[in-house]
């Protein structure tokens, strides 16, 4: 029995996902390492402890809820994935959504109950970062068909010279800068240069023409929407601006917003 012991502790202590084993009061009688990285205490501080205070109030409503379910279901039956997850919180605080499954089993005549829980918060920010990039990834390939052969700024005269020594001077900074002058004559070709010669330079410079933009889609285009915002937002779209984060945006016409 004491080998058999050891070899279920190594194999609880051995997953990845936080294991917490619960009494019939809801109180913690063991954690494996994997439970206490996530909560971020050690299992003296977990066992004992009443287990609800690390989900938030709708979590502990439907964790009871649950638990009365598997108590009337027949032997053999007694788990349940939780759908929608668990929204869970560590001993400092903070709070994660969680994956979770609960079953029961019984020693003696007393319930115990087993809750696996696996913190979503890295996968959940790694598939927005993912949508985020394949935004920008399609405007960026919409951006190459537009661009011609502008690599470089040609000209020798005074005007230009000065015009040549204002971005020197801008790029380095964070700060605005509105570039006047008439159709063709450049403006785009000034924007990308700054960026260029600014640290912002490995980040995207992201176009916007506002004088395309139909003036009731210019909040959505320059600052995105949720899914179902409005009709036709079939799906959750980032904005020009959330694109441009840590580069440099280029809002071409901005008076037509104006």
């Amino acid at each position: 029995m004491r080998e058999r012991e050891e070899k279920l502790g190594r194999l609880v202590n051995s997953a990845m996902d936080a294991i917490i084993e619960l009494n019939r009061n809801l109180n913690v009688t063991r954690v494996n390492a994997a439970a206490e990285k996530v909560f971020g205490c050690s299992s003296q501080e977990i066992v004992g402890q009443l287990f609800t205070r690390f989900l938030s109030s709708d979590s502990r409503e439907r964790l009871a809820n649950l638990i009365i379910e598997l108590d009337l279901r027949p032997e053999g039956e007694r788990y349940t994935w939780i759908p929608g997850g668990l929204n869970a919180q560590s001993a400092s605080g903070e709070a994660f959504p969680a994956e979770a499954t609960v079953s029961r089993f019984d020693m003696g005549r007393e319930p115990f109950y087993t809750l696996i829980l696996r913190n979503v918060n890295a996968r959940l920010q790694a598939r927005q970062k993912i949508r985020s990039l394949t935004v920008e990834t399609e405007y960026l390939r919409e951006e190459i068909k537009e661009l011609q052969s502008f690599d470089e700024i040609v000209g020798q005269s005074e005007p230009l010279a000065r015009v040549l020594r204002d971005i020197e001077e801008v790029a380095d900074t964070d700060a605005n800068v509105l570039i006047l002058g008439e159709t063709g004559t450049g403006k785009e070709l000034i924007a990308r240069a700054i960026h260029r010669n600014s640290h912002r330079r490995e980040k995207p410079l992201i176009k916007v023409n506002c004088a395309a933009m139909p003036a009731t889609l210019i909040e959505s285009e320059l600052f995105g929407h949720e899914q179902g915002a409005f009709t036709g937002a079939t799906k959750k779209r980032e904005g020009r601006f959330a694109l441009a984060d840590g580069g440099t945006i280029f809002l071409d016409e901005i008076g037509s917003c104006l």
